[in-house]
């Protein structure tokens, strides 16, 4: 929930503001925002690095962007946890190719390596937390194929 007083700035045209006059959408470049320096109390990004020139350019204006103290969050993915129980081939070269793919242009497992490029942008308090999301049925591997 946000206070009355503060605003939030987003890049993503999906957000629709419903009425909330503190909600500005802006297009431009993650690397070069046009905002001002210091400024934000939470910096977050997700599923963003694999697809740019430059993953740690885009954590440095993550810093840039944040007041002393604010906050940098960085949701991004690592495909370690992406495992199928019991063991279904299709998935494998699913998983496979996938890897192929973001290889031409990312880094699919960058989540394991955006706390080293943190701690290079300068951050000295840097926490990672992870999660797993798991699905509540069984997929069969049948449904994937």
């Amino acid at each position: 929930m946000f206070r009355p007083v503060g605003g939030v700035v987003g890049s993503e045209h999906v957000l629709e503001a419903e009425g909330l006059d503190n909600v500005v959408l802006q297009e431009g470049d993650v690397t070069s925002p046009g905002l001002s320096k210091g400024t934000f109390d939470l910096v977050h990004s997700r599923f963003l690095l694999p697809h740019v020139d430059s993953p740690l350019t885009v954590l440095q204006t993550m810093v840039e962007l944040a007041k002393p103290g604010g906050i940098i969050a960085s949701q991004e993915n690592d495909h370690s946890s992406w495992s199928f129980y019991p063991h279904c081939q299709e998935w494998a070269e699913l998983l496979e190719l996938l890897e192929k793919t973001f290889a031409l242009r990312g880094d699919i497992n960058i989540g394991r390596r955006t706390f080293h490029m943190l701690k290079d942008c300068g951050f000295e308090n840097v926490r990672i937390r992870t999660s797993v999301q798991a699905r509540g049925s069984p997929l069969s591997c049948a449904s994937i194929a």
